[in-house]
């Protein structure tokens, strides 16, 4: 049966996990005979995940969030600032559901698109990575205080959808205590644009993709690099993405004496450059619902740490090499000094696991189990 299918995602902007999950869910669905139009607040013009959706319809409001606030640790100005973006969420998603054509349904992705819901009578699917904030971490007494009335008038725009996808068990579980609607637990996709080549070129190449973020904690793998850096014959540290702490992991490495180097947004050509060389791909967060860059790099076969809270986790069993606990930079220096020391062990672990998770992780694979959830709709 072809079905005319809406996505709703606020804004296509940064080349980052959940905008590549759109994109790949979207160009799949289509490939699979479906119509599909994305709606957003924002789209780039030059949009790096383009080549995935040029057979499909945008519906492109083209609005930008109120400019950030100077940079200030003063509570007062990051609250005012909260309260205007979540003012102008609502009124975008207002101007979003005046645009929407005829649709099967909608599959809202994150927040606040699951706000949709509130505003049309077509059935809404919300996948939700990651739930907000405020239902995720504990607040003090004065910040639910603050929070209070967005976390009410969420509750209320949000009460129509019909089903809520998540990534894993754990985020599945933080929706159902905040949300009334059926959580299906369905995660995400991966797949590689070509093969890694696995160049040598007697360079042990460290490598990093992701939000410059504390809950990334990428100055982990600074701190882990500084304890061994005198047993590693010619290293570099690769570090790729932006993000609040690009200014300070930059001044970090020279005061620890690291060899990193910094990459802002970089084309897919350059970062399948960076799989080509890397020998280790490193992925610490405090918090991360699943990681698209660990999942890439363990396709290409490349040895990839990861912390115990990486949400991956959950889809790949039996990983073959224990998870460093969050923050034990003792452990993750130790992993990444056996990596250089039995390199072929390692290669060969990792090589087995990408060829066996990478047909079961496969976009066409996850759109696929999409459809087969959502059919109880049509």
């Amino acid at each position: 049966m072809r079905l005319n299918i809406a996505i709703f995602q606020p804004e296509l902007i940064y080349p980052r996990g959940a905008e590549r999950q759109v994109c790949e869910l979207a160009h799949q669905l289509s490939m699979l005979g479906h119509d599909i139009t994305i709606y957003t607040f924002n789209k780039n013009v030059d949009f790096e995940f383009d080549y995935l959706i040029k057979d499909v319809d945008i519906v492109n409001l083209n609005k930008s969030y109120f400019p950030i606030f100077k940079k200030t640790y003063s509570l007062l100005p990051r609250l005012i600032h909260f309260s205007k973006i979540q003012l102008q969420n609502l009124l975008y998603t207002i101007q979003i559901s005046k645009l929407l054509k005829k649709h099967d349904f909608i599959n809202a992705h994150n927040y606040p698109a699951s706000w949709i819901s509130y505003f049309t009578d077509i059935p809404v699917i919300w996948t939700c990575n990651e739930p907000p904030y405020w239902y995720s971490y504990k607040l003090s007494f004065i910040l639910r205080l603050f929070f209070m009335p967005i976390m009410t008038l969420d509750l209320l725009l949000t009460k129509n959808v019909y089903l809520v996808l998540t990534l894993n068990r754990m985020i599945g579980s933080l929706v159902s205590r905040a949300y009334t609607a059926k959580v299906n637990v369905i995660g995400s996709g991966a797949s590689l644009l070509r093969k890694v080549n696995h160049i040598d070129n007697l360079v042990f190449d460290v490598l990093f993709v992701g939000e410059l973020h504390e809950k990334k904690r990428p100055e982990d793998m600074l701190n882990a690099i500084r304890k061994i850096k005198t047993n590693l014959n010619n290293y570099k540290l690769h570090i790729v993405g932006t993000g609040s702490m690009s200014g300070r992991l930059k001044k970090m490495s020279k005061q620890l004496n690291v060899n990193a180097i910094f990459y802002d947004q970089v084309s897919d050509n350059k970062l399948y450059e960076l799989y080509d060389i890397a020998d280790i791909a490193l992925f610490v967060p405090e918090k991360e619902p699943w990681g698209i860059f660990p999942l890439e790099a363990i396709l290409a076969g490349i040895p990839t740490v990861v912390s115990d809270q990486c949400g991956l986790l959950e889809a790949i069993k039996n990983y073959p090499i224990k998870p460093i606990d969050v923050g034990d930079i003792k452990a993750l220096s130790g992993r990444i000094l056996d990596v250089y020391e039995n390199a072929d062990q390692y290669n060969e672990l990792f090589a087995r696991l990408g060829r066996k998770i990478g047909k079961k992780l496969h976009w066409k694979n996850y759109a696929k189990k999409f459809m087969q959830i959502t059919e109880t709709i049509y």
